[in-house]
Parts: structure tokens; sequence; C-alpha cells
């Protein structure tokens, strides 16, 4: 699975973008032209909203990798701490 980075996603965005500004100059009358427009335009649309909800979900689970870790830290420490008292005996 490729990471989307958030420059690669915001130049894609703005080329995108940039070009359908370019198409859309007033008297456009090529139907052709103006259904691309009208499909880059959604598509732009679909690919912000993946990207949000991509962005949403890395971080929630860089938010749980950080909570695993911690507790795993936690509980080397203590295990640590149990087989030095158990040595001990």
């Amino acid at each position: 699975m490729a990471n989307i980075s958030q420059s690669k996603h915001r130049f894609f965005s703005q080329t995108l973008d940039d070009t359908i500004k370019k198409l859309e100059v007033p008297g456009l009358q090529e139907l052709s032209s103006a259904t691309i427009v009208r499909e880059l335009k959604k598509e732009l649309f679909l690919l912000e909203n993946i990207f949000a909800e991509y962005d949403s979900k890395t971080k929630q689970l860089k938010h749980l990798i950080s909570q695993y870790q911690k507790i795993q830290h936690d509980a080397r420490i203590r295990l640590r701490i149990c087989q030095q008292i158990c040595s001990k005996q």
C-alpha cells in the first residue's frame, strides 16, 4: 500500500484546478470540452474527499500506534521488574 503525501496530493489538486480554470473560458461552446470540465471538477471533488478521509484515518492510526507503543513500553518495564523479583527468589 502506498502512502499519499499531502504535498503530492496538493500539487496534483492544484494542477488539476489550474487546468479546469484554463478550460473554463466564457462562451465555451464545444460540448465535449464542457463535459471534460464537469468530469474534472467531479474528480477533483472526489480526490479532495478521499484525501481528507485518508488523512483523518492516518492520524487515527498514528494515534493508535503511539498508544500501543506506550503501553508496550510500560509493560516491558513492569515485566523486567517482575523478572528481577522472580530471579531473587
